[in-house]
């Protein structure tokens, strides 16, 4: 064995050479004087798989680096995606296969009212100009949420082919564009400044919404006015 590592600087650690036999012989499943090395990383791969999961056991999900963290909260599941927005001083993050935007203080990461959705979270960005954040859902929306001083006030829907899994905002010269990648390999260019130029009426499934006092009053043997396009 001496002769095959030589003399480099690993092998001059005094249990390096008992540590390499041990691992031989633990990942020697037939017992023979040679070991193949498809056992070898088979061994390996699940030893660290056991180590890491009796280590994720002992994790309380808590946030703990900080010295000035004034809340701790515990999360339903792994954390997907974390971002921080300079603008509004925010740290803004979501769990996998989750519905709500947990939104953070930057300075002492406390914790601010969050956002539930109508779907599981994609994406969140910001948009610099409107104040306001883009969250890409699974129900084929892209809802915007204004974030001021601790309230988060619901803007309007943009509703997409596909599931949209990446935004990223760009304003240019002319425009101000929102990015978004989608399930279906096609990207799309979401004119922002003239989605917001029109005036925006609450659709079902947005938050708030209230079906027509007309409507409801009107009772279930009445029928809509059928709505046509020139």
């Amino acid at each position: 064995m001496k002769k095959v590592i030589g003399d480099c600087p690993i092998s001059r650690r005094e249990d390096f050479i008992q540590q390499l036999v041990d691992l031989f012989y633990r990942s020697n499943k037939t017992n023979s004087t040679t070991i193949k090395f498809a056992d070898l990383t088979s061994y390996l791969i699940e030893h660290e798989i056991r180590n890491y999961t009796e280590d994720a056991t002992k994790i309380d999900m808590l946030y703990q680096e900080s010295q000035e963290i004034v809340d701790r909260k515990p999360h339903n599941g792994q954390i997907e995606k974390i971002y921080y927005f300079e603008k509004i001083d925010k740290v803004i993050l979501f769990e996998a296969n989750m519905r709500v935007v947990r939104i953070y203080d930057a300075v002492k990461m406390k914790q601010e009212p969050s956002i539930m959705c109508s779907g599981v979270i994609n994406a969140i960005e910001f948009i610099t100009e409107k104040n306001a954040i883009a969250i890409s859902l699974s129900d084929l929306t892209i809802r915007f949420y204004e974030i001021l001083n601790g309230q988060n006030r619901f803007l309007r829907t943009l509703h997409v082919p596909s599931t949209q899994n990446c935004l990223s905002y760009v304003k240019r010269k002319k425009k101000e564009l929102l990015f978004s990648g989608g399930t279906q390999g096609a990207v799309f260019a979401w004119n922002i400044e003239l989605f917001f130029s029109v005036d925006y009426k609450l659709q079902p499934g947005d938050p708030d919404y209230m079906p027509n006092q007309d409507s409801l009053m009107a009772g279930p043997g009445s029928r809509d006015k059928e709505v046509t396009r020139d």
